[in-house]
């Protein structure tokens, strides 16, 4: 039926489904060893290569157009027009399916439209005439907005359309979506009505009705040219005028009808678009700086290979067009995996495969490795591309590849002629580290095996990494054995000194942890900071991992580093208070000193960890326990510091109102204190007063500034 062509189903109609989105960077398997480590990887979406278009098509189901074409072959006085489910459908058939936004039928516009929508244009008329139909219809919308008249060009209905106009009803009115009558007729191949409408006489100034736009900037020109045949186009562009302007016809998305020809695969619109007389330039750009050639390339449908061909024998210079992404129409055809478009670029227009680069000097052959586009590498590969050519990562075609497929890597390194030694990225990571970071299996398997790719066990990249590293810090239990099992050495350490066990600990990666130790990892093995795996649990919080460690694995805690920290200072630096509970069940003890003769607590206190205070405190921390800080600025070069001070000179209101609810003192309260009690005992004395008992402080202060040593243990 004629009403059933809304513009969602018309769209998928002309064959094709096209799919936007944009166009990623390489996907990560990290993203977060560090803040400029794997800069390529993971990058957010938002920041990635602009908008581009990628069009994919899939057949569709011809079954809608034969129930059309039976309903167009029913009499229509066999019809129900009364039937309250099929007006509604008739009067929504711009609305959303759903129950909930059918508008109320009024029954006169029901009757009407059926009428129009019947082809019974005559009957219509009569009723209307005779009054059998309300003249008050004439007023009425549908729930899109749209009048009568709108209908009767849905329907090709010219008599109608004549009589509504005479009654009042405009012909370039508009409904909610700022549609004109014209709009539908060409959406519904009704040629009589569209052919009235611009036969209309009009004044030089004013604005062609195919020019006219919707509420996004669509014309009936832009309509017409997501059409399969250019009959209507034609019909439109016969009433052009020199003084319109065609040009100016683009939607709210810089797209002229031009692109939208190119994007359903239109060769005939095409066609009639590249006549120089109509005025629409072949290389015009979209708000995304897409040219039609370009959005032709990524359509995989039936006729985008000869419109990219006749575009570029039009001007041979159109594939070397680029988008505001830098994407030429080669980029495009391999991100779309469209084989015969890119054997018309390769074959017949002779583009280059290694002159076209991006914004960020990819190749197609970037592409195709990083999109694993076999097909599309091997084409490329035969027609001189090259996997020599660096992005601005210095990444080259084969390290994508070793992150995504490892048939398309295979496809690349068939192709080169030399080992494969030395080519690394900017970070110094190799397309075997690649493969380990994407944690792809099999790919690392076939470099293994791959004799032109010489893979050195103790390899590392600009930060000292192996393979074994970065293999932990993904977390790949499988591929660690795997490495393990070829040669990798546990023990090896980064510029850092951090070993593959430092980083599990780090990273929470219990069960590599387990199975490096079960492997003869040395557990104590301490970094360039004199920090174990045990330090790397604790500063990333990790306290399940830590739990494991101490109590299933016999990782020692009483280890300092060179500041002379303890695990425990780490948790407290870092704030996570598990860790610090997990430690002190453990064993802990929390008045350890470092080399500021700061306890965990005054760590915690000046970092603002408040959280870390409550575990501390409960695990029996001093809270008025000093420090002695070197200071110039003072007498004896030092300045004394309690848990208190330490927040207060930070900032820490928090921290500062917590530690004052379990008398926290600063040093200066804490000496006025001391004075009072021992002046209090002085008088005591010099009255006479012999008794032992010495007088406790209003909070029971002196209590709390004795660090508690566990029992059978001495103070360190």
């Amino acid at each position: 039926m004629l009403v059933s062509m809304n513009l969602n189903q018309y769209k998928i109609e002309s064959g094709i489904v096209l799919v936007f989105t944009k166009l990623a960077r390489a996907p990560s398997p990290i993203v977060d060893l560090d803040e400029d480590s794997f800069c390529y990887f993971g990058r957010r979406v938002d920041e990635a290569l602009s908008w581009s278009c990628y069009f994919t098509t899939c057949l569709i189901d011809r079954r809608a157009r034969d129930r059309n074409a039976e309903d167009e072959s029913i009499a229509p006085n066999t019809r129900s027009i009364t039937t309250p489910e099929s007006m509604n459908s008739r009067l929504n058939f711009r609305c959303s399916p759903s129950t909930t936004d059918k508008f109320p039928i009024w029954q006169p516009l029901e009757e009407a439209v059926g009428l129009l929508l019947d082809k019974n244009g005559s009957e219509f008329e009569r009723r209307l005439k005779t009054g059998e139909l309300e003249a008050e219809v004439l007023k009425k919308r549908d729930g899109g907005g749209r009048s009568l008249l709108v209908h009767a060009a849905i329907a090709d209905q010219v008599k109608a359309v004549v009589f509504l106009n005479k009654r009042g009803l405009p012909l370039m009115d508009r409904d909610n979506y700022g549609m004109t009558p014209l709009h539908y007729a060409v959406i519904s191949d009704a040629f009589k009505v569209v052919r009235h409408i611009l036969s209309q006489p009009r004044i030089s100034s004013e604005t062609a009705p195919f020019l006219l736009g919707d509420n996004n900037g669509v014309t009936p020109l832009h309509i017409a040219a997501t059409k399969q045949s250019g009959a209507m186009l034609k019909t439109l562009l016969e009433f052009r005028r020199d003084m319109d302007a065609c040009y100016r016809a683009i939607d709210r998305k810089g797209r002229s009808p031009f692109h939208y020809a190119a994007m359903h695969a239109s060769v005939e619109c095409v066609e009639v678009l590249m006549d120089g007389r109509h005025g629409f330039p072949m290389d015009q750009r979209d708000d995304f700086g897409l040219t039609p050639m370009i959005i032709a390339a990524g359509v995989r449908a039936w006729g985008a290979a000869d419109i990219v061909r006749s575009l570029g024998c039009r001007k041979n210079t159109s594939w070397a067009m680029r988008s505001s992404a830098g994407v030429t129409a080669l980029h495009m055809a391999v991100l779309a995996d469209n084989i015969p478009v890119i054997e018309v670029l390769l074959k017949e227009l002779l583009c280059s495969p290694n002159y076209a680069l991006d914004n960020e000097k990819r190749t197609p052959l970037h592409y195709a490795a990083l999109h694993g586009r076999e097909r599309a590498a091997a084409l490329l590969l035969e027609h001189g591309a090259s996997n020599m050519i660096r992005d601005q990562h210095e990444v080259t075609a084969a390290h994508y590849a070793a992150q995504q497929d490892a048939n398309t890597l295979d496809v690349i390194l068939r192709s080169i002629n030399y080992d494969l030694e030395n080519v690394n990225d900017k970070q110094g990571r190799s397309i075997f580290m690649w493969a380990v970071l994407a944690g792809n299996i099999k790919t690392v398997e076939y470099c293994l095996r791959k004799n032109n790719l010489i893979i050195h066990r103790s390899e590392t990249d600009k930060k000292g990494l192996t393979a074994l590293h970065l293999t932990v810090h993904m977390g790949n239990l499988e591929l660690c054995k795997l490495l393990m099992q070829q040669g990798w050495n546990p023990s090896d350490s980064d510029n850092y000194g951090a070993t593959p066990l430092h980083i599990a600990a780090g990273r929470g990666h219990t069960d590599i942890v387990r199975f490096l130790v079960t492997a003869g990892a040395d557990n104590e093995a301490q970094d360039a900071q004199g920090r174990t795996p045990v330090f790397h649990a604790c500063l990333g919080g990790k306290s399940l991992t830590l739990e494991t460690m101490i109590k299933s694995l016999q990782f020692s805690i009483d280890h300092r580093d060179v500041l002379k920290s303890t695990p425990l200072h780490a948790a407290a630096f870092a704030g996570h208070h598990a860790c610090i509970t997990t430690l002190i069940k453990a064993g802990a003890y929390v008045g350890d000193l470092d080399a500021d003769s700061y306890t965990p607590l005054h760590v915690a206190a000046e970092r603002g960890k408040v959280e870390c205070c409550k575990a501390l405190i409960q695990g029996g921390a001093a809270v008025n326990s000093l420090a002695f800080v070197e200071d110039k600025k003072t007498l004896d070069g030092k300045v004394q510091l309690t848990p208190v001070s330490c927040a207060l000179l930070n900032g820490h209101d928090k921290v500062v109102e917590y530690l004052r609810s379990v008398d926290g003192m600063t040093p200066e309260e804490l000496r006025t204190v001391a004075a009072r009690i021992i002046q209090r005992c002085w008088r005591r004395h010099l009255a006479g007063d012999h008794s032992p008992a010495v007088p406790q402080p209003p909070t029971q202060q002196l209590s709390r500034n004795i660090h508690c040593i566990p029992p059978g243990r001495s103070r360190p």
